[in-house]
This record gives C-alpha cells, sequence and structure tokens, in this order.
C-alpha cells in the first residue's frame, strides 16, 4: 500500500516507531487478516472487551508523551477550582448552575473534605494538525476506559506485534491505569495519616455483576503497589448498598476495616457513607464531587474566562493552548477571537464549524457535528437545546489521519485519546478510532468506534 503523505506526518509525529510500524503492518500477511480482536482470549485482560478492540496500537515518543501529559494532569486541575474562582464557592450559584437541587446540597459538595484534588479524572482529546484540544473531561465513579490498559502485555504477545518487536529491538512500555490509580491512592492515604497501624485497606465498589472478575486481578496490582512502601493491607471488592457496613462511624466491609473507598459505579454514595468521609474516617473517590465537576460547560467557564483576572498567566496558556473555543448556548453575543457572533444565528448558519453537547452526558449521546447533520436537523437541534438549557456549543477540532486495521484490511481512522489524570500523577490511556469516511462525526465506542492501546516508544 501506498501510505499517503499526511498519515505518514502523523505517525512520524507520534514517533518513528508508530511509523515503522504502519510500514511493516501494511506489508505483512497478519496485518489484514485480523478483523476482529478477540480480547476475551487475552491471558491479562479482566474479562471480555465490552467494544471491537482495534489489533493495532500506536507508538508515542517521550516528547509526544509529555505534552499529553500536561493535558492529562494540568487541566483537569483547573477545572477542580472553578465552583470556588467562578462562584466564589457560593452555594446557590453553584446549586443553581450545576442542577444540585438546593444550596444546602451544594455547600455539602462543596465543605471540607469535598475529595475534588482525589478524584480521578479522564481527560478526552483530540490531536489536531494545531496540536491537542480538549473535547471534555470526565470525573464520575463509572469513567470507562481503564480496562484496555491491561491488555497491553496481551497486545505484545499477538504474532503480528511480536515480529514487530523482534525485528525493531523495541521495548515499548505501558501505564496500567489501575496500577496508576492504587499508587495515587496509597500516597493520599499516607499523606492523611490512614496508615496508623501500617495498614492500609481499600473497597473497590462495582456494580455487582463485576465483582467477582476484578477482585484477584486488583490484589495482585495492590499487593505490588504495597511492597513498594513496605504498607500492610488489603482491597476487596464490593457493591452499594449492603457491601459496606460502619461500626462507630467507621466503614467496614466484612471485618476488614476500610480506610479508602474507590467507586467504579454509577449508584451513588450511601448517605452513611458519605457521613464518615466527612468527618475523616475514610478517603472518598469519587464521591459526590462528579456533580459539579462532571459538567461538560466547565470548559465552556474557562474559555470564556480564559482572560479574566480568574486565572494567572501560565493557566491562560494553559486554556489558550489545549481548550477550544467553546461558550454555554445561550441567546446573546459573544466573541469567536476577533469574530462577533450572535447566538444562536450564526450557530445555525456556520453549523460545519461547530459541535453541540449537553453539559452532562455519556457514550457520545447528545452529541451533534455540525457537518455531519442535515441543515434542518441542526437547527432543530440548536433550537431544542436552547429550550432544554445546559447545552454548550464548540468549535469543531478534527483529527489528524491514522492508519488503522479494518475489517480484511487498512484504512484512514480518526481518533480520539483518553488519558487519565490523578493528582499530579499520570495515570495512562487508552483510544478509540473510526474509519474516517463513517460515522456521525463522534467518535465512541457506544456509537461503533473501536478501542485500542499506545505504548510509549
Amino acid at each position: 500500500m501506498n501510505i499517503p503523505k499526511d498519515v505518514r506526518e502523523t505517525h512520524r509525529d507520534l514517533s518513528a516507531a508508530s511509523l515503522k510500524f504502519i510500514e511493516y503492518a501494511v506489508s505483512h500477511p497478519l496485518g489484514a487478516v485480523m478483523p476482529e480482536f478477540d480480547a476475551r482470549d487475552l491471558p491479562d485482560a479482566i474479562g471480555a472487551a465490552p467494544y471491537p478492540m482495534q489489533p493495532w496500537p500506536a507508538f508515542v515518543n517521550e516528547r509526544k508523551m509529555t505534552g499529553f501529559k500536561r493535558l492529562a494532569i494540568d487541566l483537569p486541575k483547573l477545572i477542580k477550582t472553578i465552583p470556588a474562582r467562578i462562584f466564589d464557592n457560593d452555594p446557590v450559584e453553584v446549586a443553581a448552575f450545576y442542577n444540585l437541587g438546593s444550596p444546602t446540597i451544594a455547600k455539602m459538595i462543596l465543605s471540607e473534605p469535598n475529595g475534588f484534588d482525589g478524584c480521578v479524572s479522564r481527560v478526552d482529546f483530540i490531536d489536531t494538525p494545531d496540536g491537542p484540544k480538549c473535547l471534555e473531561i470526565n470525573m464520575s465513579g463509572n469513567i470507562g476506559g481503564w480496562q484496555l490498559a491491561s491488555f497491553g502485555h496481551a497486545y505484545k504477545a499477538t504474532p503480528l506485534l511480536a515480529g514487530f518487536l523482534e525485528e525493531t529491538g523495541l521495548q515499548p512500555k505501558f501505564t496500567e491505569p489501575l496500577r496508576a490509580i492504587l499508587k495515587h491512592l496509597i500516597e493520599d492515604g499516607l499523606r492523611a495519616g490512614m496508615a496508623k497501624d501500617g495498614s492500609l485497606n481499600i473497597a473497590a465498589v462495582q456494580e455487582d455483576a463485576e465483582v467477582a472478575d476484578m477482585e484477584t486481578y486488583l490484589d495482585r496490582l495492590y499487593t505490588d503497589a504495597r511492597h513498594e512502601t513496605g504498607l500492610d493491607g488489603k482491597i476487596v471488592c464490593c457493591a452499594y448498598p449492603y457491601g459496606l457496613t460502619l461500626r462507630r462511624g467507621q466503614p467496614f466491609c466484612g471485618r476488614m476495616r476500610v480506610d479508602l473507598i474507590l467507586e467504579f459505579t454509577p449508584k451513588p454514595t450511601p448517605n452513611p457513607v458519605f457521613r464518615a468521609f466527612k468527618s475523616g474516617k475514610v478517603l472518598l473517590y469519587n464521591g459526590y464531587a462528579p456533580m459539579a465537576l462532571n459538567d461538560k460547560r466547565n470548559l465552556a467557564l474557562l474559555s470564556e474566562h480564559a482572560d479574566s483576572g480568574c486565572f494567572s498567566e501560565t493557566e491562560r496558556t494553559l486554556i489558550h493552548e489545549f481548550v477550544p473555543w467553546t461558550r454555554i448556548l445561550a441567546k446573546g453575543e459573544t466573541r469567536m477571537g476577533r469574530e462577533a457572533l450572535s447566538l444562536p444565528q450564526d450557530l445555525i448558519t456556520g453549523r460545519e464549524r461547530f459541535v453541540l453537547k449537553k453539559g452532562v452526558g455519556y457514550q457520545g449521546d447528545q452529541v451533534f457535528v455540525g457537518r455531519n447533520t442535515t441543515p434542518e436537523r441542526w437547527a432543530f437541534y440548536v433550537e431544542q437545546a436552547l429550550a432544554e438549557g445546559g447545552w454548550l456549543v464548540q468549535e469543531r477540532a478534527d483529527s489528524r489521519p491514522y492508519l488503522f486495521q479494518h475489517q480484511l484490511g487498512w484504512t484512514v481512522h480518526d481518533m480520539v485519546w483518553g488519558l487519565f489524570g490523578l493528582g499530579d500523577n499520570y495515570g495512562g490511556g487508552f483510544l478509540r478510532m473510526m474509519p474516517r469516511d463513517e460515522g456521525t462525526g463522534v467518535i465512541n465506542a457506544a456509537r461503533g468506534a473501536a478501542e485500542g492501546v499506545f505504548f510509549e516508544a
């Protein structure tokens, strides 16, 4: 195959290894005969992958990863300060903006300890010709994608990749999000003085059906992480609402005292557990903090206030570099650089430039790309969103072209990167990709995209 020049440039920018791999893959018989990557057969997989897996990985060099990690760490940290910087932690304003129900609930969420700093985040971004542009930042108990990096060892064992690594002598590395998350929890627990007797116990709260599948894998990772610090302790899986009990305000799972709770579930934190967190008996990740932090309109607040006194010069540079033009959808006048815009009129007439999103939504639902929507449907969506409230409009970010396996061959794909941030630490990530000529422009696994892994090399 004659690889297009722009595709070569994209992979060369990722790393020399990335360009070498696609050249190797398109010329190798195995490159075109892997129509499905069945994760259930992989020795390190956590159960079966819920979505199709892309059998070709990506390779990213240190220079590129430095910028990606800055985006994954620094931007979520800035989002976590928005209630204080934009709303001055006013319970009335915070409750009204985030639809929390009442100022009392807002005050409960905002009061210390609030768990904002410890929230696990996932930054979704597109690497455009002008650099990485953040699409959204996810902070919730059921963030997806962390399972994908557990397939890293298994990817290396596939015949195509094993042959490539043997021929080139490359030894790529990858970051397992769960391993990074557990290390983050240990650091937090030690700083908070939770390991008073030299042990630190974690309860991983999941959906009922997932508990058995995860515990063995988590135990292995946690044992490795504890040995680096000399700690004792255990990690167990349980489910709300009855997996945890309280004794004198201290959470227990069976007979095990629980010092940290890591939520992998959309179920709300039970009130007794939340009270234990507020009283300092346990550290909680993520709790109720995502009710404010997970709203996509936070990016609009960053974009709109980028040049205000709310942010330092360094922070303003960060926002301008990584956040595309984004505004809360409302009638009125605004600016896009030097251009004056009148909403919604200019949004409707200039649909190909914009993306419409609901502030709180999941799996690519209620996301509309103007370029991939008819003028009539686009006008309808805009008017409907205005009437409903809670939506945002964002400048469209275009992916650079990547070459990946597809059906019985390969084709050019658009790609979204998902990288995890853990306080001051990077937590690994995964990929989602869609053939350029397919779909609605929304690159999400629930909307037909494949998922994959990347290595640092």
